[in-house]
């Protein structure tokens, strides 16, 4: 009986332990949801929201409220382009920094892929928090790696917090 219950004990504990090891890595961890605010340098973009998912496996993928499924019917659009959904990679450069990129393909308003918007940045994590920084491009033609022409939209800042469950 002693024994039975020394067992139990014994496996309370080292889950507990698993349990607060786990939190603890959470806080300086990018994976999970986050919500951005992008904001371009003046002259470059409107701010706009974002939806940043960085993904155990090393994946990574965003929507946004400005180049998406829709954008092209937006009159304010600078550009009349439709986007898909941002997919990519990411991986750990520090303890708490990671380097990310994704891609989104991009169609005309008639729904032609007219080519690619290239994200790459960086981006800190202070618990729920996060500070990034990125860099845009828009390719276009067929291929990613031999666009036919690079617009550069910049460097921009974005702050972020991650989505929980309350």
């Amino acid at each position: 009986m002693r024994k039975t219950i020394f067992v139990r004990m014994l496996i309370f504990v080292v889950a507990l332990g698993f349990v607060t090891t786990a939190n603890a890595s959470h806080r300086s961890s990018p994976v999970g949801t986050w919500l951005l605010t992008v904001t371009f340098p003046e002259g470059g973009p409107p701010p706009f929201k974002e939806f940043l998912v960085f993904h155990a496996n090393g994946t990574v993928t965003e929507t946004n409220t400005t180049l998406h499924a829709n954008s092209a019917l937006d009159p304010a659009s600078p550009l009349p382009l439709n986007g898909s959904i941002g997919v990519g990679a990411w991986k750990h450069i520090g303890k708490r920094t990671v380097k990310f990129r994704f891609v989104k393909f991009v169609f005309n308003a008639g729904g032609i892929h007219e080519g690619y918007l290239v994200v790459a940045g960086q981006a800190k994590v202070h618990d729920d928090s996060l500070q990034a920084e990125a860099t845009t491009e828009l390719r276009f033609g067929p291929d990613l790696d031999n666009p036919f022409t690079v617009i550069p939209f910049g460097t921009a800042p974005s702050t972020a917090t991650r989505i929980t469950v309350h």
